[in-house]
């Protein structure tokens, strides 16, 4: 009679998590590069979680929790008397989807015994593999679902701010900007463009004096730039270049110019 042996299925192993971001701060809009030091202190003072014990569901944010307080201070000051909590999770989904963050409100008994009032709850996954100013930019995005309020009887309320804009993807490549709410959006973004334009397409390295550069997106630039067709950019190394559109709005010119550092534009 032949022996039968069982043959059960290997337990698969988990995915190793996405290698961390090493990348270092760089830049910052300029509503924030004077609160530099106080970011770089954050990342330096408060180590990123590189690896997730899986018999944990929820791990305290401490680096979120940094830029948070930092952000609060500077930018979110109605939330200076606010409790907030920052909690990582290894992975957030909802409705199937892949999602970074996530705010609410901490009320009844687990606002009792937490003592907080509000909540953010990070992505460790995605926190893991952004760069430094994403991370702020991430925190800074939730901190903003956050509203104060005075009750009719004096007392602090805390509410949940939605999204300006709320559309689908298929329906802005159809029709563009057709309602106020899209094209003052679209505004906003053409306005924040400039930061990342100049950061990854242009400036990382200073061109000669004279040098045309041929750019990408020049919609963008062409609505960073002034009425002369002109955007100032300073280096680290103190050179400032006045950066020209030319005609064709194709190409850009770079020029040594004598600027205050506090009229460039990032």
């Amino acid at each position: 009679m032949a022996r039968r042996f069982a043959t059960g299925r290997r337990k698969k192993e988990p995915p190793p998590p996405p290698k961390a971001s090493t990348k270092a701060l760089a830049k910052l809009p300029p509503t924030l590069e004077q609160f530099m030091p106080s970011f770089q202190a954050a990342f330096k003072d408060h180590a990123l979680l590189v690896t997730w014990d899986d018999s944990k569901r929820f791990v305290q944010a401490e680096q979120p929790a940094a830029i948070g307080r930092v952000l609060v201070k500077s930018l979110h000051v109605h939330l200076r008397e606010a409790e907030i909590g920052y909690l990582f999770r290894k992975e957030i989904k909802h409705r199937g989807k892949h999602v970074w963050a996530q705010a609410s409100k901490v009320g009844g008994k687990l606002g009792h015994y937490s003592e907080k009032n509000l909540l953010i709850e990070v992505n460790w996954m995605t926190w893991l593999v952004l760069e430094p100013a994403r991370r702020i930019a991430l925190i800074d995005h939730e901190l903003s679902h956050f509203g104060r309020e005075e009750t009719s009887k004096g007392d602090t309320k805390y509410t949940l701010i939605p999204h300006d804009l709320e559309e689908f993807d298929a329906i802005a490549r159809r029709w563009g900007s057709w309602r106020p709410e899209v094209a003052h959006f679209a505004n906003a973004h053409a306005e924040g463009a400039q930061l990342s334009l100049f950061t990854s397409r242009l400036m990382q390295t200073r061109p000669a004096i004279g040098q045309r550069v041929r750019v990408l997106g020049n919609a963008r630039l062409k609505h960073a730039a002034d009425k002369r067709g002109e955007v100032i950019h300073h280096y680290p190394d103190g050179i400032a270049f006045r950066v020209r559109l030319d005609a064709d709005a194709k190409e850009v010119v770079c020029d040594p110019v004598n600027v205050e550092p506090e009229k460039a534009h990032a």
